[in-house]
């Protein structure tokens, strides 16, 4: 989209317009204007026209809201932060089909609004939320432009991590409890145990399932394989212990039966090994405690 050269500058985000570069040579006769594109961490609901581009990532699922509605969001990545961008309703049935991960897109006519729940993910004040009107138009791959480097979090660090923390985890699933009803049946969650290559022999942690994505789990026979669970946008409920990790309607989902002579398979071995190897130690120790006798007992009494 061409701007208009007498507008005010793109670096003064108190300003109503972003301003375009003129290019002073002129061709046949013309001079060329330039698209300006604003970083996407000057974006003010103060500023009329802009428009941004960058890296798309961090795409959620399209999950129900406030009834038949749906939602997604997705982060757009440039050099100067990572910025969340929503969508509702029809128009998050469109634009969910257009976003891909890890390619360019720009954006323009969105709207800018406070961020609800700023995160330690997406910790910018401002966030972006896709309309009928608005162009969001995929570009040519640039690798200027930064690629998210997605960190994988183990289980042992976790725990460390303040509530409301939102992580990526890979972990291996080692079996699932019953299916619960809460809130008089509003509500169902499961409960599985996990652990990872981090975890002591024999030690899990919980991941908690809700409603629909307890389905994810139904088809799985754990009495014979283990299967690795990636999960994407996880957090540590304030309300809960620690060892419980929560997910979300938003949480993106991947399950795979773990393959032999995999990396997982291993950790698996591992793990097994460790657990059993323990046990025999404890075995061995308490073989080896001396007997004492009652008379032996009552001399050291007196």
């Amino acid at each position: 989209m061409l701007r208009d050269s007498g507008s005010e500058s793109d670096s003064d985000v108190s300003g109503k317009e972003v301003s375009a570069e003129v290019n002073e040579e002129p061709v046949s006769g013309q001079s060329v204007v330039k698209e300006v594109f604003i970083d996407v961490n000057k974006l003010s609901p103060d500023l009329r026209r802009w428009k941004i581009r960058g890296r798309v990532c961090r795409i959620s699922r399209l999950f129900p809201f406030k009834g038949d509605r749906n939602m997604f969001y997705f982060g757009l990545l440039d050099s100067s932060g990572l910025l969340k961008v929503k969508a509702f309703g029809g128009d998050a049935d469109k634009y969910y089909g257009i976003v891909e991960e890890g390619e360019m897109f720009s954006i323009e006519y969105a709207r800018v609004s406070v961020a609800k729940n700023p995160n330690n993910i997406f910790p910018l004040k401002f966030e972006v939320i896709l309309a009928k009107e608005s162009e969001v138009e995929r570009l040519e791959q640039d690798d200027t432009f930064p690629r998210l480097k997605v960190v994988k979090y183990d289980l042992k660090k976790v725990r460390d991590l303040p509530h409301g923390t939102f992580f990526d985890i890979e972990v291996i699933v080692y079996k699932a409890g019953c299916v619960v009803d809460v809130r008089k049946g509003e509500l169902r969650k499961l409960e599985l145990e996990v652990f990872d290559a981090s975890m002591k022999p024999g030690e899990t942690v919980k991941v908690t399932l809700w409603n629909d994505d307890i389905e994810l789990v139904s088809p799985l026979d754990l009495r014979k394989y283990y299967y690795k669970l990636s999960i994407q946008d996880a957090t540590c409920n304030e309300y809960l212990q620690r060892e419980y990790i929560q997910t979300s309607k938003a949480s993106v989902f991947k399950i795979a039966k773990v393959e032999c002579d995999s990396t997982e398979s291993r950790v698996v071995s591992l793990w097994k090994a460790k657990k059993f190897k323990d046990v025999g130690e404890t075995k061995r120790k308490s073989d080896h405690v001396p007997v004492v006798t009652e008379d032996e007992k009552i001399r050291k009494l007196v």
